[in-house]
C-alpha cells in the first residue's frame, strides 16, 4: 500500500479559519483509534502540526517531518508483535501551538492514518476529541525583543483521569479526500531517538511566593499573549525565593542515571511548595517525560534553560534598560520557557512535553493544594532526545586540546540543531532558516556522506518560490507565516537568498543530484531576474 498515492484513511481535521494578525490560544486534539489482531502491523500516519502516538500505553515516535504548505509528510512506524494483541488501542495526539514562527504552521490540528498487516489494510475504529479545554501546549516563553509573549498555563487543569479519558469523543469526519492536502512519503530517516536522565540532582528544597527574593519565574501572572514591551508580562514577573527545607526526602538518587527506585519528596513543615533542579551534565534536546504519583490539583511547574539559573538577577532583567526590552547576555541564564501539569490523583500519571525542548538544567517545582502540603512521589523523570541520525563517516582530533573541545562543541550543536532540516536553534524557534543552514551543511557534509537531509531542504526553499508574492524570491525561513503572523506578507530578504544560491551551488557541484538541477535552473533564473530589478546605480 503506498500511502502517498490516494487519501483513503480516515481524516479529521478542524476546519475553523485561522487568522494569523489574531491572537490564538494552542489547540489540541486527542485521537483513539481501535483495531483488531495480533501480529506485526505497520502505521502509515500524517498529522497536520506536531503529533505524538502510543501503541497500548508504549510511547511509539513522533511527527511530522515539515513540509511545504499543503503537504504533509507519511510516517510509517513498525508494530512489533509483541505490542499488539487481540484487541489494540493506538493513542495519538495532534496539537497546534498557536504561534506562526514555529517549526510546524499548518493550522489546526488534523490527522490521516491507516493500519496495515501483511501488505492489506486493516479495518480501523477512531474517535477524537474536537477540543480538549486544558491548552494544549501549557507553554510560557518570554523572548525580548521579539513580539512573543505566552503563558498558557493558567488554562491548563487536565483532564479527570489522565489524557486518554476525555470526557466527550466524536467520530471524525471521513473524507476520501482532502482538497488542502497532499501526502508525500518521508524522503529522509526517521529521527534517532535516546533516553537521557539527569547526572545530579543540584538542589532540594522550599519555594516562597512571599518572599522578597526574586528568582527567575517560570511563568508570568499577567495577560496579553502577545504583549508590546511596555506591557508585556515580563514586566510583572512574580517574586519567589527557593529556601532549604526540613522535610524528609527520600532516595533522591533515584532521579539521575546512575539510580533506582522511587524518589519520594516529603512535606515541607512550613507547607510551602517543594522545589527541585536537575543537571543533565550536557546539552539536551528532545521530549520531556515525567511519571508522578501526587495529590489531586497538584500543580508542577517545570522549567529549562541551557545555564544555571541567576536566581539574583531576575530584577534587572524584568527591568532592562535595553531597546526594545532586550536581556542582556549574561542574563539568559534562566528559564524562559516552561510547562505546567495539573495532576488528576489517580495513581501514577505519565506526562510527556509536547514540543522540543533544549536545555542542561530542569526545575520543577510541585504545588500541592490545601495548604501546599502533601507527599509526592516521582518514579522517573527523563528526557527523549531527538535529532537526526548522524552517521560518523568523519572524526578530527590533533594535539591542541582547545581545538579538540571546540571540535566536541561543534559536534555537539550539529547534533542537536539538525532533526528534520537544518535549524537555527536546538530549542524555541527550531526554525529552517537561509544563511544558518549553510554553514550547517558545511559541517554536515565533512562528518558525514548522508546528503538527503539538504537536498530535502534546498527542494523545498525552491519551492518558496510560488508561494510569493514576489515572483522569484526565495523566503529565508521556511516552512512558515513568521511575517503574516506580524500582519503582513512575507518578507523579502535578499542576504537569505544570496546564501540560498551559494549552498544550493555547492551542493550541486560536490553531489551533482540531475533531479534537484532540474528544477534549480528556472528557479536561479527568476532569482536572478528579480534581483536585476533591484540594481542599483551603485
Amino acid at each position: 500500500m503506498n500511502p502517498s498515492s490516494n487519501l483513503t484513511g480516515p481524516w479529521w481535521t478542524n476546519n475553523d479559519a485561522v487568522n494569523p494578525e489574531a491572537e490564538h490560544p494552542p489547540l489540541e486534539a486527542f485521537f483513539r483509534v481501535e483495531f483488531s489482531g495480533s501480529g506485526p502491523a505497520r502505521l502509515h500516519v500524517a498529522a497536520q502540526n506536531f503529533y505524538q502516538c502510543w501503541l497500548n500505553g508504549r510511547w511509539l515516535g513522533f511527527g511530522p517531518a515539515r513540509a511545504p504548505h499543503g503537504r504533509l509528510t507519511v510516517d510509517e512506524w513498525e508494530l512489533p508483535a509483541e505490542w499488539c494483541g487481540e484487541q489494540n488501542t493506538l493513542a495519538v495526539q495532534v496539537f497546534w501551538e498557536g504561534i506562526f514562527v514555529f517549526d510546524h504552521v499548518r493550522g489546526t490540528p488534523g490527522l490521516w492514518l491507516a493500519v496495515e498487516r501483511e501488505g492489506a489494510a486493516v479495518p480501523v475504529d477512531l474517535l477524537v476529541t474536537t477540543l480538549t479545554g486544558r491548552s494544549a501546549t501549557h507553554r510560557s516563553s518570554n523572548q525580548r525583543g521579539w513580539v512573543e509573549e505566552i503563558d498558557d498555563r493558567e488554562r491548563a487543569a487536565g483532564w479527570p483521569g489522565g489524557m486518554w479519558s476525555a470526557p466527550d469523543w466524536s467520530r471524525p469526519v471521513l473524507r476520501e479526500k482532502d482538497p488542502a492536502v497532499v501526502l508525500e512519503s518521508r524522503d529522509i530517516a526517521p529521527c534517532a531517538i535516546r533516553v537521557r536522565q539527569a547526572q545530579a540532582v543540584t538542589f532540594a528544597g522550599a519555594a516562597d511566593l512571599e518572599s522578597g527574593t526574586p528568582h527567575r519565574q517560570f511563568y508570568y501572572a499577567s495577560r496579553p499573549l502577545y504583549g508590546e514591551p511596555e506591557t508585556s508580562p515580563s514586566r510583572q514577573l512574580q517574586a519567589e525565593a527557593l529556601l532549604p527545607s526540613a522535610a524528609l526526602d527520600q532516595n533522591l538518587s533515584a532521579l539521575t542515571a546512575s539510580g533506582d527506585g522511587i524518589a519520594v519528596l516529603g512535606v515541607d513543615p512550613s507547607g510551602k511548595d517543594r522545589t527541585l533542579e536537575w543537571d543533565f551534565g550536557q546539552e539536551t534536546s528532545g521530549l520531556l517525560e515525567l511519571e508522578v504519583e501526587a495529590p489531586a490539583g497538584t500543580v508542577i511547574d517545570i522549567g529549562w534553560s541551557e545555564g544555571v539559573w541567576q536566581d539574583a538577577l531576575m530584577g534587572v532583567w524584568a527591568r532592562s534598560p535595553h531597546p526594545g526590552g532586550a536581556a542582556a547576555p549574561h542574563e539568559f541564564c534562566d528559564a524562559r520557557q516552561a510547562v505546567r501539569y495539573t495532576c488528576s490523583g489517580r495513581g501514577i500519571e505519565r506526562y510527556t512535553t509536547l514540543y522540543i525542548a533544549a536545555f542542561r538544567h530542569l526545575r520543577m517545582t510541585f504545588r500541592c493544594p490545601h495548604g501546599r502540603a502533601g507527599e509526592i512521589k516521582l518514579h522517573r523523570v527523563q528526557a527523549r532526545t531527538i535529532g537526526y541520525p548522524l552517521k560518523r563517516e568523519g572524526a578530527f582530533v590533533c594535539g591542541d586540546e582547545n581545538l579538540n573541545r571546540i571540535y566536541q562543541a561543534a559536534l555537539a550543536t550539529m547534533e542537536n540543531s539538525i532533526c528534520d532540516a537544518f535549524m537555527d536553534c536546538p530549542g524555541r524557534e527550531r526554525g529552517a532558516y537561509l544563511n544558518d543552514s549553510y554553514w550547517a551543511a558545511v559541517g554536515f557534509q565533512a562528518v558525514t556522506s548522508d546528503t538527503a537531509i539538504e537536498r530535502r531542504f534546498l527542494r523545498q526553499f525552491i519551492e518558496t518560490q510560488t508561494q510569493m508574492p514576489y515572483g522569484g524570491f526565495v523566503v529565508g525561513l521556511y516552512p512558515s507565516d513568521f511575517a503574516r503572523w506580524q500582519g503582513g506578507p512575507q518578507k523579502p530578504w535578499l542576504g537569505h537568498m544570496l546564501f540560498w544560491l551559494i549552498q544550493a551551488e555547492r551542493y550541486l557541484r560536490l553531489h551533482g543530484d540531475a533531479a534537484l538541477m532540474q528544477i534549480w535552473r528556472p528557479a536561479v533564473a527568476k532569482a536572478i531576474e528579480v534581483l536585476g530589478r533591484s540594481r542599483s546605480a551603485e
